[in-house]
Parts: structure tokens; C-alpha cells; sequence
């Protein structure tokens, strides 16, 4: 024998992320419950220019994606399957408008103040980046020559033309050793 109290329940989705539930029951009082619901876009998110708005402002005052995030939490938004704002959220919001962060910033230049960035000197030598990194982990590049910069952590390298030479030396020896450079048919 079933004794039901509940007359029926309505459901409505509002918006794209939400669900509205009303419980009636037979004694004709009636709940209303309000549930967040995962969707696939961010873009469908209710309040997502808004959130996209406060990106742009969170950003300029010199905030990192997780405190954006954590901000963004607090101020009621959400992610698109996630009752918070997520990191990666905020990060694909923000590059896709090319908000980029110091670091990032940093990253793509080659040169700053009479320094090399990674990028820089690879260029210069002609190897990948990951050799310049391996050149400092290893300390081949002397540490003496490399600083960090404060804001963005990445590694700068003094123009030394002697350092340069003989890192190029090194990267040309170490390329024929490996037959990367093969001699040419007049050679």
C-alpha cells in the first residue's frame, strides 16, 4: 500500500544550466528547488558575458587564474560542468581574448634589457629551447649569467658575446656528433 504525499512535480530548465523543480503536495503546499546542471559550452552558462566582464577586470588588476577562479567562485558564478569556476575555465577565457599573463607576456619576446629569454638564445643558437633549459639545469650556462625575472619567473641570460660563442660551439659540436649537420657534396 503506497502512501504518497506528493501530488505531482513540475520541471522546468529556465536557462541552459538550471533546473527548476516544484514538488506538490496533496495538501496542496508546494517546494521550490533550484538545481545547477551540467551543459557542454561555457558559453551557455547563465551569466557568462558577466563572468567573461569580470575576467577582463580580475585580470587587469594583475590576478593569476586560480585567484580568478577562486573570486569568480565566491561571487556566485560557475563552470559549465562544475558548481565553481575552474582554472581551466578561466584560462581558456582568457586566452581565447589574448588576456595574456606576465609570464606569458614574457615568454614570447627573445630579448629584455640586454638579457636573452630561453626563447631568445635558442633563437640565437639555433636549438630548441629545451637545449637552453638543459644549459641551465646543467649549469653549462654559469649561474652567474642567468637571473630570473621576478614577476614572471622566466629565465633570463646576459648577452655575453663570449658566453654565445661558446654556446654555439657547443650546439654545432653537439649536432655534428649526433650527424644533425651532415658535410655538404662539395665539401
Amino acid at each position: 500500500m503506497c502512501h504518497c504525499q506528493i501530488s505531482h512535480v513540475i520541471i522546468k530548465r529556465p536557462v541552459p544550466d538550471q533546473i527548476e523543480a516544484r514538488t506538490v503536495w496533496i495538501s496542496g503546499y508546494y517546494s521550490d528547488h533550484t538545481f545547477l546542471t551540467p551543459i557542454h559550452k561555457d558559453q551557455d552558462v547563465s551569466g557568462y558575458e558577466e563572468m567573461v566582464d569580470r575576467i577582463r577586470k580580475l585580470w587587469e588588476m594583475g590576478y593569476n587564474d586560480e585567484q580568478m577562479a577562486a573570486q569568480l567562485t565566491a561571487e556566485g558564478f560557475h563552470s559549465a560542468r562544475s558548481p565553481h569556476v575552474t582554472v581551466k575555465s578561466v584560462m581558456k577565457i582568457r586566452l581565447a581574448r589574448k588576456w595574456y599573463l606576465p609570464r606569458e607576456q614574457m615568454r614570447r619576446v627573445e630579448e629584455i634589457e640586454g638579457f636573452f629569454t630561453a626563447r631568445g638564445l635558442a633563437k640565437r643558437l639555433e636549438v630548441n629551447h629545451s637545449t637552453v633549459y638543459r644549459y641551465i639545469y646543467k649549469e653549462i650556462i654559469p649561474p652567474e649569467c642567468v637571473t630570473r625575472d621576478t614577476a614572471s619567473g622566466v629565465y633570463l641570460i646576459r648577452n655575453d658575446p663570449l658566453l654565445i660563442e661558446q654556446l654555439r660551439k657547443r650546439a654545432v659540436e653537439h649536432k655534428k656528433k649526433n650527424g644533425v649537420l651532415r658535410p655538404t657534396a662539395s665539401a
